[in-house]
């Protein structure tokens, strides 16, 4: 960075300054913003869906054209009941995340397995409790939907 672009960063930051004074929380609203951010969904509830969704993303080989279409499928579903049943403050925001997934892993994707297994994992990390079911490598059994 030169001296002036580092001057000019500095010089913005300084300005903006008595903005975020203004919009300071205390510690009970900071406290109450950090549990919804980190509020998860109970998983037994859409069970059937993930256990399906980890059966064809913890395959091995090359996503086939029927397991796209069955990963769109069910990707789609997911997001919709989670964004209908709202049980957190980010639900639908994940729900846009797991359409995004689908349309990688879908019919028209580029995404491969390997791609759309780790983007699924980070998801349903963020949104689901834990659960004893929920697959982590290839080599683990389907859970039973």
């Amino acid at each position: 960075m030169t001296r002036r672009a580092a001057i000019l960063c500095m010089t913005l930051l300084a300005a903006s300054l008595p903005a975020c004074e203004e919009t300071r929380t205390t510690p009970e609203e900071s406290a109450a913003i950090l549990e919804a951010l980190t509020e998860t969904v109970p998983p037994e509830g859409y069970r059937s869906e993930v256990v399906v969704l980890e059966y064809v993303l913890f395959a091995t080989g090359e996503l086939s054209s029927k397991e796209r279409d069955l990963l769109a499928i069910a990707l789609g579903d997911l997001a919709d009941k989670l964004a209908i049943r709202q049980e957190a403050a980010m639900a639908s925001i994940i729900a846009g995340e797991i359409r995004i997934l689908a349309m990688g892993l879908g019919p028209d994707g580029r995404w491969t397995r390997a791609a759309g297994r780790l983007h699924w994992m980070r998801i349903r990390n963020h949104i689901f409790g834990d659960a004893p079911w929920f697959r982590y490598k290839a080599d683990r059994p389907a859970a039973s939907a």
